[in-house]
């Protein structure tokens, strides 16, 4: 209210004669000055008030936390694949449908492995003999587990992301069994 009165006071304080515009212009820009001065005076009455702070929690929903399960186990693969010098262990996920399903599932890999199945893949079309190389995969499966445990306690970075996750998914784990701890089917 007080700036109100000091635009009036300013108008009729000039020696000038007010003509049809300034009028106009008064007539306009006062809704405009008792706007500003209701709103002054609201944020002096909010200042001095107390201000009361509610905070609901609600749960989180499965789906979500299912969401956060995904981005943290990117975060590992990623930081996996920056501090990983060896190519051959490199991961790689990619969504495919598995053989009689047509829902896509994710599946990661490592590149040795994908080299060895297409390399198993090309001998059948030549010779049309399969002979899938499960012990090469089972050394270089317990290879990659020996470079992951030694990246892990080399790396801060990779341990907080893999402890991240796993505590994501173990809270998943238990919030989906406490859920559904009544229910014969889950869907």
């Amino acid at each position: 209210m007080a700036s109100v009165r000091r635009e009036f006071r300013r108008c009729n304080s000039r020696k000038v004669g007010v003509g049809a515009a300034q009028l106009a212009a008064v007539a306009v820009l006062f809704p405009v000055l008792l706007q500003q001065a209701a709103i002054a005076q609201e944020a002096d009455a909010e200042e001095s008030a107390p201000l009361e702070e509610v905070v609901t929690i609600a749960p989180r929903t499965l789906r979500l936390m299912r969401v956060e399960i995904r981005r943290a186990e990117e975060n590992v693969i990623d930081l996996f694949n920056a501090v990983n010098t060896d190519g051959d262990y490199a991961l790689r996920c990619r969504r495919e449908a598995p053989l009689g399903s047509h829902i896509p599932v994710r599946a990661c890999s490592t590149t040795i492995v994908d080299r060895l199945t297409a390399r198993a893949s090309q001998d059948f079309v030549m010779t049309g003999f399969y002979d899938y190389p499960a012990a090469e995969i089972r050394y270089h499966e317990q290879m990659l587990r020996e470079t992951m445990s030694r990246l892990i306690s080399e790396d801060p970075l990779l341990h907080r992301a893999l402890t991240e996750y796993y505590l994501l998914k173990t809270e998943y784990d238990a919030e989906r069994e406490e859920r559904h701890k009544d229910k014969f089917f889950v869907w």
